[in-house]
């Protein structure tokens, strides 16, 4: 994980370095256990998505928060600069496309924790080659 993060921090130093930094807003029934945030400059973008309060996700079963049985309709809200875009799932190397809804671009996060509990999404330029 950590390594794979590195490579796309180097891949796009500019972008982690001095990129404007966004927080976005989460919805649905566990919004309040999703942060989400963006950097951003005219070429790149990145957006980092972690659940938060995870006891409350999947109570004491051990396992991560993973998958629609587990987040449902919660969403992460994009920035304009998203619409459009296919994004890298840095840590699973799939290609993630935001939907749409009425208020713009969105992130389900079921699809962003379907296979691994953290997402670091970068833009095509960003993705680091592994």
């Amino acid at each position: 994980t950590m390594l794979r993060a590195l490579q796309a921090r180097r891949a796009s130093e500019r972008l982690f370095a001095s990129g404007g930094y966004l927080p976005l807003a989460t919805t649905g029934a566990h919004a309040e256990s999703l942060f989400a945030f963006a950097r951003s400059n005219d070429e790149e973008l990145a957006i980092t998505c972690v659940p938060r309060l995870i006891a409350t996700l999947v109570g004491d079963a051990n396992r991560p928060p993973l998958g629609a049985d587990v987040w449902g309709d919660t969403a992460v809200q994009l920035p304009a600069a998203a619409a459009g875009l296919t994004l890298c799932h840095v840590f699973t190397g799939r290609p993630v496309v935001p939907g749409g809804s009425p208020s713009g671009a969105t992130l389900a996060a079921a699809d962003l924790f379907a296979e691994f509990p953290v997402a670091l999404l970068v833009s095509e330029r960003t993705s680091p080659r592994v």
